[in-house]
């Protein structure tokens, strides 16, 4: 018989989704007996949508909006029969006290969570940190709890075949490209596009080619980007037989280097071949920067403020720059 292992989130928006990955991963490798349930409170993960082809690989069932209630006397769930299931494990990666206790009225025989300083966890770590760190980070310090910590994982998304050859057919290999993502779900989280159009420009005389990923917030950014760019490619555009997502992530291998906002299209660019400008606001560049891709964070706190357009263009334009060893 199958053991069971929960996890437990608020929710998971399409970046979350992404960074998640290599957890669920990481669980079906250290914990392969184990079958795998996804729960949420109130929101809707992308695992039941956007990113359901990666996630049904790992996750055997969906548990969304499940609406829990810390209420001794209420169901669990207002959506599912939880009350008469029990799990070998459960972890519970969000802090919010008053969920974490609705989520340990279900039955289980290990509870893994550092809500509340780890309070209501079955095992704590030998250091509680209390510091930001790279948000995977902390999920696999709580697997590794209850699993061998040994087991690593080298993960990386696969691109299929048919989608390279594609994409082949659109980038030419002699060409030089550089992607721009200058959209994010957050507004506070957004450069302004005309100083992502003068970087863009500036390196379209350098001989390399802007190619722009809009999310369904920027499609009006279209137009403006045409008219101050010689030269653009929109290559979510020009393929139709995959989604949006599975284009732009495979895309990041094509790329010289790319600049993003801190927004799901980053997490779809990111990877460990591609070099990454990536611009910080309000929201933590330690939470939101995997340590092993090449990532170069810019933080608009440098500059004396959490508002991302005090961000310089031209410390942008010099950050490229030394990544490409380009010479001014």
């Amino acid at each position: 018989m199958n053991k069971k292992i929960l996890i437990f989130s608020g929710a998971e928006v399409i970046g979350d989704g992404i960074i998640k990955l290599p957890f669920l991963a990481l669980i079906k490798k250290r914990l392969p007996d184990y079958k795998i349930y996804w729960i949420t409170n109130n929101g809707t993960t992308v695992y039941n949508n956007e990113l359901k082809n990666y996630a049904n690989i790992y996750i055997d069932k969906i548990f969304e909006k499940a609406q829990l209630s810390c209420l001794p006397w209420k169901p669990i769930s207002k959506k599912f029969s939880l009350d008469n299931i029990s799990f070998d494990i459960i972890i519970d990666t969000q802090k919010a006290v008053l969920r974490t206790v609705a989520l340990k009225r279900i039955k289980c025989k290990k509870f893994i969570s550092s809500s509340a300083n780890w309070f209501f966890s079955s095992k704590v770590p030998e250091n509680r940190k209390k510091n930001k760190t790279y948000y995977l980070k902390n999920l696999i310090e709580m697997l590794d709890l209850i699993s061998d910590s040994s087991i690593k994982i080298n993960y990386e998304n696969k691109v299929p075949k048919k989608l390279v050859s594609l994409i082949k057919d659109e980038l030419k290999s002699e060409k030089k490209y550089i992607g721009f993502a200058p959209g994010a779900g957050d507004k506070k989280k957004i450069w302004d596009l005309k100083k992502f159009l003068k970087v863009a420009n500036y390196f379209l005389k350098k001989g390399y080619v802007p190619i722009f990923f809009l999310g369904p917030n920027e499609i009006n950014y279209q137009t403006t980007i045409k008219k101050n760019l010689d030269k653009v490619i929109f290559i979510e555009e020009n393929i139709t037989e995959f989604s949006k997502i599975e284009i732009v992530m495979a895309s990041a291998n094509f790329l010289a280097c790319s600049l993003a906002n801190d927004s799901g299209t980053s997490h779809m660019l990111a990877n460990k071949k591609t070099p990454q400008v990536k611009l910080f606001g309000p929201t933590n560049k330690n939470k939101f920067s995997n340590p092993e891709f090449r990532i170069k964070a810019i933080d608009s706190k440098d500059f004396g403020s959490s508002d991302i357009n005090s961000i310089k263009t031209d410390h942008v334009i010099k950050t490229i720059e030394s990544i490409l060893s380009i010479k001014t």
